[in-house]
């Protein structure tokens, strides 16, 4: 038994000494003869359709869990990619700026290279301002005409410019009555509005009457294909400008005539706003009361504070509970102090 123990102390004391020397034909081992630096740099420039630089794009390696955002000039960097052929992918999705489609591309590192590509985002077309006017038709001699139409106006804005716009389209779906109705807006140059006419017939019949109460969806798409995020208008419950108004006697007493019985809705989902301005530049609202609709054509206030000596104006906005409105034009009284 001593035998034994003292030869496993003997062995241990030898082996403690030595080194061991394992062999070195590993690529990846810096100390290996096979040894080579099997990566490589890339530099990714995203650029505009017009070749503007997009800051803060987001770049990215996939295959390798990699990722970089572009500085000021457009420019995204990686150290130590390793050699081979991987898939790119850039995009910009930042709220409260332009958004980017995104968009892919392959790309090959060799060992001890610095590659470099380009690639090109396109600007998605972003619906700014979408509006469904109801617009009357009305002249001198009839001052009140049932006849009107829904007007689909839009502003767009697209990053890659106006000429890079396919078309911008309006739609309303009524599911309930299996109705639908697509509108194609054309484009004004000299207003920049998208627009289009639907005249309010279109709507009136047995199954359509819901779809009065469903909003238009707008869309903008632009020349590869690309559609902006939905917007929606509901059908303003108020015809677009035709209010006409007059002074009564006395100057504070006012009076106007709307014609609240050719609604698209319930007179009831829309209120009348009197509002009063001081006749000194810059206009300084002094007054604004709000008056509930009444089954006529017509409408009346009586200005319930006393108003120095002087002269205003006044006018009358007339808003639905969609937020559209239709204001009238603006007349002057004079309070001289004899009334």
């Amino acid at each position: 038994m001593k035998l034994w123990l003292s030869i496993v102390v003997f062995c241990m004391a030898t082996l403690s000494g030595c080194q061991w020397d394992p062999p070195r034909d590993n690529p990846l081992d810096p100390g290996s003869n096979a040894y080579h630096y099997p990566f490589g740099s890339l530099k990714v420039h995203v650029r505009t359709l017009i070749e503007q630089p997009i800051a803060d794009a987001t770049v990215l390696l996939p295959e390798l869990e990699r990722f970089a955002v572009t500085d000021s000039n457009g420019l995204a960097e990686f150290e130590e990619i390793p050699t081979g052929t991987w898939w790119i992918v850039a995009y910009r999705n930042l709220s409260g700026s332009d958004v980017y489609a995104t968009d892919s591309a392959q790309v090959t590192i060799t060992v001890k290279a610095s590659s470099e590509m380009t690639m090109q985002l396109d600007g998605l077309p972003e619906i700014k301002t979408a509006y469904a006017y109801s617009v009357a038709f009305a002249d001198s001699d009839t001052p009140i005409d049932p006849t009107y139409l829904i007007r689909l106006k839009s502003t767009v804005f697209d990053p890659d410019g106006v000429h890079h716009l396919l078309r911008v389209e309006a739609v309303l779906v009524d599911t309930l009555n299996d109705y639908s109705l697509a509108i194609d807006l054309r484009f004004n140059a000299d207003s920049s509005f998208w627009w289009s006419d639907v005249p309010a017939d279109s709507f009136h019949n047995d199954k359509t009457d819901n779809a009065l109460f469903l909003p238009f969806t707008f869309r903008a798409f632009d020349a590869v294909g690309n559609a902006s995020p939905p917007r929606t208008a509901f059908v303003a419950r108020v015809l677009h400008g035709i209010v006409s108004l007059f002074n009564g006697s006395p100057p504070t007493h006012l009076e106007w005539t709307y014609p609240s019985f050719n609604e698209l809705s319930d007179p009831s989902t829309f209120n009348y706003h009197v509002r009063i301005y001081v006749d000194i530049p810059p206009l300084e609202e002094i007054y604004w009361r709000i008056v509930v609709p009444r089954p006529s054509a017509s409408g009346e206030h009586d200005v319930d504070i006393h108003l120095p000596v002087g002269i205003y104006l006044w006018d009358v906005l007339v808003l639905d509970n969609f937020g559209n409105s239709t204001r009238s034009p603006r007349l002057s009284f004079t309070v001289d102090g004899s009334n």
